[in-house]
C-alpha cells in the first residue's frame, strides 16, 4: 500500500510528464480511480505510465515497441516450446500404444516388403528408404513399429520447412540414428535443400558430407561442413516429379504402396472397433472419397464422444464420387456422357482410374 507522499509523488510526476506537455490539466484524467495504490512504487507509475498513454493516445518510442517485441517473441517461443514437448508426449504415447497391440500380423504381411526395406537401413545395408502412398495407409505406424521393434536409435520430425533448418537438424542428429521424415518432400524441389539431402544420402566415397554453401549466410550452431554417418527414411503421399526428384529417389530404396478398397477394409477390420468397422463397410463404397485408416480414426473418436448417434456424425464423411459410383454400377459410356455432361474422353479416363485403384488386386 501506497503511502500518502508516495501518491502525491507519483501525482506530480504524471502531471510533469503527461499533462503539462501536452498542455492538459490533470484533472481530466481520474487519477484516484486509475491509480492502483496496492502496488509498489514503481509499479504503480509504470501502470499509469501504460493508462495515460492510451488515455492521452501517446504513441510507443521506438525502444518500447523493440521491447514489446521482444516480449511477443519470447511468449510464442515459450508456446511454441510448450506445443513441442506435447507433441513429444502425444508421440511417446502413440510409440506405447503400437508397441501394446498384437493386431499388425496382418499389417506385416500386407506390408512384407517396406518393412524389410526398413530393417536393411536399420542394419547399415543401406542408407536411405522412400515410402510413397496415399495418406492414411498406415505407412508412418508401420515404420515406427518397426523401429521400435528393433531398439533403433531414431529420431521423428514432419516440420522442416527450410534448408537452414533440414541441415541444422541434420547436424543434431548426424551420429548412428535412424532419421524420419514424414511429410516433408517439398524440400526436395528447394534447390538449396535438394544438394543437403543428396549429400547425406550418397557419396561414392562412402563418407557422407553434408556442407552449407560458404556463400550463404552462416549457421553459427553448425560447422559449414560435416561427417554424416544417419540413416535416412521418408514417407510421402507423392514426390514432385521433377528432375530433382529423380535424383533423389536413384540414391534410395523406394516403395510406392496404393491400397485398393478391400485391402483397406481388411485392415480396418484387424485394427479398428468392430462395430465402427462394420458400419463404415454398410455404407461405403469402392466410390467413396478419401477412405483411409484416418476416416477410420475419426469415426472411432466420434463413436467415443457420443456413443448414443455417432453414426449421425461419421455419416457425412462418406462421400462418394458420383461419376465413379456410376461406372461401378455399369453404365455404358454413351449413358455416363449424357448424365454428366462429360465427354468420352472423360469416361475412360475415370474408367481407368477404376481397374487401378479399385480391381488392381
Amino acid at each position: 500500500m501506497l503511502k500518502q507522499n508516495e501518491i502525491i509523488k507519483i501525482k506530480s510526476w504524471c502531471d510533469k510528464t503527461f499533462f503539462q506537455p501536452n498542455n492538459l490539466a490533470i484533472d481530466s484524467f481520474d487519477f484516484n480511480h486509475e491509480a492502483d495504490f496496492s502496488l509498489e512504487f514503481s509499479e504503480c507509475k509504470e501502470d499509469l505510465r501504460n493508462k495515460l498513454k492510451t488515455f492521452l493516445k501517446i504513441s510507443p518510442t521506438k525502444a518500447e515497441m523493440k521491447n514489446t517485441l521482444e516480449l511477443e517473441q519470447h511468449e510464442q517461443q515459450k508456446i511454441i516450446k510448450e506445443q513441442e514437448e506435447l507433441a513429444d508426449r502425444e508421440f511417446q504415447n502413440a510409440l506405447m500404444k503400437i508397441s501394446e497391440s498384437n493386431k499388425d500380423e496382418m499389417i506385416k504381411e500386407m506390408y512384407k516388403i517396406p518393412i524389410e526395406y526398413t530393417k536393411s537401413v536399420i542394419g547399415g545395408f543401406h542408407n536411405s528408404f522412400i515410402w510413397l502412398g496415399k495418406q492414411g495407409q498406415g505407412k508412418t505406424t508401420t515404420i515406427l513399429n518397426t523401429l521400435k521393434e528393433n531398439k533403433s536409435d531414431f529420431v521423428y520430425h514432419n516440420g522442416i520447412s527450410t534448408p537452414k533448418a533440414l541441415y541444422e537438424f541434420l547436424y543434431e542428429n548426424r551420429n548412428e540414428k535412424i532419421i524420419v521424415f514424414d511429410d516433408c518432400a517439398g524440400l526436395i524441389n528447394n534447390l538449396y535443400a535438394l544438394s543437403i539431402i543428396l549429400s547425406a544420402l550418397w557419396s561414392f566415397s562412402e563418407k557422407r558430407i553434408v556442407t552449407w554453401n560458404s556463400t550463404r549466410s552462416a549457421i553459427a550452431s553448425c560447422p559449414t561442413k560435416y561427417l554424416f554417418n544417419s540413416k535416412i527414411i521418408i514417407i510421402a503421399n507423392k514426390i514432385p516429379d521433377s528432375e530433382y526428384s529423380k535424383v533423389v529417389m536413384s540414391r534410395c530404396l523406394v516403395y510406392d504402396v496404393n491400397l485398393d478398397y478391400k485391402q483397406i477394409i481388411k485392415m480396418m477390420s484387424a485394427l479398428g472397433d468392430k462395430e465402427v468397422v462394420d458400419y463404415l463397410k454398410q455404407n461405403s463404397s469402392e466410390a467413396t472419397k478419401n477412405f483411409d485408416l484416418r476416416l477410420l480414426r475419426k469415426a472411432e473418436n466420434f463413436k467415443r464422444y457420443d456413443k448414443t448417434n455417432w453414426k449421425e456424425l461419421v455419416k457425412p464423411m462418406l462421400d462418394k464420387d458420383e461419376e465413379l459410383e456410376m461406372i461401378l454400377n455399369g453404365l455404358s459410356s454413351k449413358e455416363w456422357c449424357e448424365k454428366t455432361n462429360l465427354s468420352r474422353r472423360s469416361y475412360f479416363r475415370k474408367k481407368k482410374e477404376v481397374y487401378t485403384n479399385v480391381y488392381k488386386s
